[in-house]
């Protein structure tokens, strides 16, 4: 093998490894949330990326029955999880947050409350 092609083939893993490192690093959770205030059940999917130590993305809503509506059908998402199997985060930059049990390598439930006055409860699976 030529040195040419011994180097362009060590970059060309390489990048697949990054590629793949970097897929691997995605958080994907999808579940429901019901609010104690507005009857109805919403659907939450959430996509987050490594910010440092915490967690980054974007949290997309829509209703699945009910009265009740999505505050933003497409937000801003952080998170941050704790050594002992807690996180706490924000949607929409905090005019939501949120807080509960879970990890990157779990579901997340817990509580949230909005700053319009809504509060409620969530259950989000992780997506592989």
């Amino acid at each position: 093998m030529s040195p040419f092609r011994f180097v362009r083939a060590l970059v060309v893993a390489a990048t697949l490894l990054c590629a793949g490192a970097s897929h691997a690093a995605t958080l994907r959770y999808l579940g429901k949330i019901w609010s104690n205030v507005v009857p109805g059940t919403l659907q939450m999917r959430i996509v987050l990326y490594p910010a440092g130590q915490d967690w980054a993305g974007t949290s997309r809503c829509r209703k699945v029955n009910g009265s009740g509506r999505c505050l933003f059908r497409t937000a801003s998402a952080f998170i941050h999880f704790t050594s002992d199997g807690r996180f706490s985060g924000n949607i929409a930059g905090g005019a939501c947050t949120a807080g509960g049990s879970g990890s990157p390598t779990t579901a997340l439930s817990g509580s949230y409350r909005c700053g319009n006055g809504d509060s409620g409860q969530f259950y989000l699976r992780r997506l592989r």
